[in-house]
């Protein structure tokens, strides 16, 4: 028995992005919270994990704010 909704081998998911391009795996059952939109239509959790490795953006340093810091 999976541990949650986000667990389920056997669940339907979809794949979330915000406004920064970040990817989040959804329940398929779950509305879609406000801020987010879908990427990819309604498929197994693998194909899911397999469309986020391929998409995934690492956010570096250079990415965050700087207020504060001074060079």
């Amino acid at each position: 028995m999976p541990d949650g909704p986000f667990d389920d081998p056997e669940g339907r998911f979809t794949v979330l992005a915000n406004d920064k391009a970040e990817l989040s795996l959804w329940p398929a059952w779950r509305p879609v919270p406000d801020g987010w939109r879908a990427v990819l239509a309604e498929t197994d959790r693998e194909s899911c994990l397999a469309y986020v490795a391929a998409h995934w953006h690492v956010t570096t340093a250079q990415h965050a704010p700087t207020r504060g810091v001074h060079a």
